[in-house]
């Protein structure tokens, strides 16, 4: 088998002594595997090169050594190959050969320095006779490019609170969150107690801050910028350990029992640096609003309350899938 292949700077032309289907590999095989590698340089099957053109030559004889010899215009070889059957990266088949002696081209092509520009358009063969009259056919439409998946995360973060009252306390939160074109979390943790001693004896006010947040990824830098809204709900938990009487303490009437519950809003900034090895770690500052609580004692004194506008700053490490 021979296939001649030529390489200039504006195209590499493929001459067929044969067949173009005849031997191993086929000078179609060989055109096809340098058409993958050097495309804008290939020219069709068949088409004779230009004068100034580099020839590629690849035989293979009964023994199964192949042998490749790329000679310049003038006869002379420029690059010389024997490949033996062990030297086959990717098996004995034809495809195989062809990619292997593409793969050698396409590297002595680079480190020469050739350029390559666009191929140059061919002539378009005649027209061939218009078929008889058939049945209608109609472009197939494309389908649309697929969604992209849902991203999931889960996350253990520490959650600072500043009231604008004053009160600062720190609370430890889980989270689960999704993501595509935008970005879903929920979370819900617990904050340390506050104790309080009073004329009525000891109460213990401890918050559980839940949150629905919603936030638009924005790819800033090596990281994420997400701004976002979130509905906040918190849990007022009180235990009263009373040196009086029972009940002598005072709370808002929507308390239920010892339990008291406080819905808000928020505005969040968030920022996030994401792994390629699905870990990722989140800054999140968050500016709310909610309904206030004040406890009190029967002559109104104020023993413990829950700020009406808060800041919380929390710093989320996680993992994300898939």
């Amino acid at each position: 088998m021979l296939a001649s292949l030529a390489l200039v700077p504006a195209a590499i032309g493929v001459l067929a002594p044969a067949g173009p289907d005849d031997g191993c590999p086929s000078p179609r095989q060989v055109t096809e595997a340098m058409a993958a590698h050097l495309g804008g340089a290939v020219l069709p099957l068949g088409q004779t090169p230009g004068p100034t053109a580099l020839r590629l030559s690849v035989s293979t004889d009964a023994s199964g050594v192949t042998r490749l010899d790329l000679l310049d215009p003038g006869g002379e070889a420029v690059l010389h190959r024997l490949l033996t059957p062990a030297d086959r990266a990717r098996g004995p088949d034809c495809p195989a050969l062809a990619e292997t002696a593409a793969l050698i081209v396409e590297r002595y092509w680079h480190e020469v320095g050739y350029d390559l520009p666009p191929l140059p358009r061919p002539a378009p063969p005649p027209a061939p006779p218009p078929p008889p009259p058939a049945i209608e056919s109609r472009p197939v439409p494309e389908a649309p490019p697929a969604p992209a998946a849902w991203r999931w995360s889960a996350a253990a973060a520490a959650d600072g609170r500043a009231g604008m009252d004053g009160r600062a306390d720190v609370a430890a939160v889980l989270a689960v969150g999704a993501e595509r074109r935008f970005g879903l979390r929920l979370s819900g943790g617990v904050s340390n107690d506050a104790t309080v001693i009073s004329s009525i004896g000891t109460t213990t006010f401890r918050r559980l801050p839940f949150r629905l947040g919603a936030y638009l990824p924005i790819r800033l830098g090596p990281g994420v910028l997400e701004p976002g809204v979130g509905l906040d709900l918190e849990e007022v938990w009180v235990n009263v350990t009373s040196t009086g009487p029972a009940e002598t303490w005072r709370s808002p009437s929507t308390c239920v029992g010892r339990v008291c519950l406080s819905p808000g809003a928020d505005l969040a900034l968030g920022w996030s640096l994401r792994s390629s090895r699905h870990a990722y770690l989140r800054v999140l500052a968050q500016a709310g609003a909610a309904i206030s609580y004040r406890f009190v004692t029967p002559d109104n004194t104020v023993i413990w309350s829950t700020p009406a506008t808060y800041l919380d700053l929390e710093l989320e490490l996680g993992v994300w899938f898939p």
